[in-house]
């Protein structure tokens, strides 16, 4: 914004489309994993993680033809089709999650029609993405049993034959 809270092209803007399971990542409900970090007496469940799909709608307005085609110029040849992101959770800070980022493919362009004498000319373009990402659950811990003291003491007669 400029001093008169005017916008100043060009702008990138990214919003939160939405949230939503991804059924075609959804394979069963799996219990889950056991774990034992590095020096530790304790074990951790991790519980199954829910596929999510986060929708990102990204608005790129320009005051002249020219900027937009040099920004989508820059911007379609790397993204098409995906992306790749890598991140890591803060439960589990030594395991890496690749994620893809998919473009639909599409930039919806609209230009000015009608406009008052103080308005500024824009043209408006609009993608959509799709980060394929996942949510955990907490994780439980459980202390290690490491020692299991017991009396036991065999019993190696048979009582049948000794009379």
């Amino acid at each position: 914004l400029d001093k008169d809270q005017n916008v100043q092209l060009p702008v990138i803007s990214v919003q939160i489309g939405g949230v939503a399971r991804d059924a075609n990542r959804t394979f069963n409900k799996i219990v889950g994993s056991f774990y034992t970090p590095a020096n530790s007496t304790a074990s951790t469940n991790e519980k199954g993680p829910l596929p999510i799909d986060v929708t990102y709608n990204v608005s790129i307005l320009t005051r002249y033809q020219q900027d937009m085609d040099q920004i989508l110029s820059h911007l379609i040849p790397y993204i098409n089709p995906y992306f790749v992101v890598s991140w890591r959770t803060p439960q589990r800070p030594d395991h890496e999650i690749r994620s893809v980022v998919e473009w639909n493919g599409s930039v919806n362009i609209q230009y000015p029609v009608e406009l008052a004498a103080t308005q500024v000319a824009k043209v408006q373009a609009d993608l959509t993405f799709t980060f394929k990402g996942w949510m955990f659950q907490h994780l439980q811990r459980y202390e290690n049993i490491f020692t299991v003291e017991t009396n036991y003491i065999p019993d190696i007669y048979d009582y049948e034959y000794i009379s």
